[in-house]
């Protein structure tokens, strides 16, 4: 079967998942604080690799490298890089391990070492945990913390290997960019936005929730809720406000009379943006298994009353990345076609010889 049958199906998926995805950024072109999604495909090595091996007699299981030596070894700031001609590295990915030459890896927030994509490099006793420590590798893939050797990175010898295939491209994940959309003037005391990071916190149904969007509203009950009915939150509860009059400062203060403080709007920011997760178009959450007080800093932006920002998509570069992705489409189509014609040539004419 043809390889570049399997690249072109491959990449007509990708480029139906990234024309969902810009379109999805277009939709939502004027909803206030929305911030647009990007997709990131990677090739190889950060997915599985196949390891197109001889069928016989012959043929056995990969079997780990006898002579452990021969492994170079890069680092920039914490960043490691490791390359073999001898056997195959592993690393652990949620479809199995798969094998490559050069891998490159740092360790985590729990001190594994890992791919940039979170995949665990395998070692001769599991996974490799540094303990957050300074490490040497050495040339036979020795992992040291000061003197003390950890680990040994695994290798393998596959039997009877005649090449490697990879997938193509494919989609890893979908980020969201939080850069800062357009703050425009209002006029509306309920409306209010943040200048720099940081977010606002609601009350919903589904736990406490994050957002930019400070459309905000009083409701029957005089407190200041969004448009969806979550009660906005401040850092003693829910703030209930006078319809008459109340200001908000820079801080975040909610004040009336000038100077009395009924509350603060409880404003948050996280340390790394990759545990939030998108809930709507300008509503995000943290991953239920990231623990709020881990990942919570304080706000360092400024809170702007009368105004609301803008999302931060721009409709001219995702019109030409939207015509971008269909000539990809089409050309990958055409590809099909071709292999699809050859094959046909191959069942039907060299079959009849």
């Amino acid at each position: 079967m043809f390889r570049g049958l399997y690249i072109s199906a491959n990449s007509t998926d990708l480029a139906a998942r990234r024309i969902d995805v810009v379109v999805n950024n277009i939709a939502n072109l004027n909803t206030t604080g929305y911030k647009r999604d990007l997709v990131a495909n990677v090739n190889i090595p950060e997915f599985p690799q196949i390891l197109l091996s001889a069928i016989g007699p012959g043929s056995r299981t990969p079997s780990p490298v006898p002579n452990n030596t021969g492994v170079e070894v890069q680092e920039d700031k914490g960043k490691y890089t490791v390359s073999t001609n001898n056997g195959f590295f592993s690393v652990l990915t949620p479809k199995g391990e798969y094998k490559s030459r050069n891998i490159e890896f740092k360790a985590n927030e729990e001190g594994i070492l890992s791919t940039a994509h979170g995949y665990p490099v395998v070692g001769e006793n599991g996974l490799i945990n540094t303990g957050g420590q300074p490490i040497t590798i050495s040339g036979d893939g020795t992992v040291m913390v000061g003197d003390e050797a950890v680990d040994r990175i695994k290798r393998y010898n596959p039997q009877n290997v005649i090449g490697i295939i990879s997938n193509g491209i494919n989609v890893n994940n979908v980020f969201i960019k939080y850069d800062q959309g357009d703050v425009h003037a209002t006029g509306d005391k309920f409306d209010t936005a943040i200048q720099g990071n940081g977010f606002f916190s609601l009350e919903t149904p589904d736990g406490v929730q994050f957002t930019r969007n400070g459309n905000f509203y009083r409701d029957t009950e005089g407190f200041l809720v969004t448009e969806e009915g979550y009660k906005v939150l401040g850092e003693n509860g829910y703030i209930k406000v006078d319809d008459n009059g109340f200001i908000m400062d820079s801080n975040g203060n909610v004040m009336i009379n000038g100077d009395q403080v009924l509350d603060k709007l409880k404003l948050v920011d996280f340390k790394d943006y990759k545990f939030l997760t998108k809930v709507t178009g300008s509503t995000f959450r943290l991953f239920d298994d990231a623990p709020y007080d881990a990942h919570v800093k304080a706000f360092e932006g400024t809170v702007k009353q009368g105004y609301l920002e803008g999302s931060n998509v721009n409709s001219v570069k995702e019109m030409v990345s939207l015509l971008d992705i269909n000539r990809n489409y089409e050309s990958s189509q055409k590809i099909i076609k071709a292999y699809d014609d050859l094959l046909a040539k191959a069942v039907n004419d060299i079959g009849r010889v």
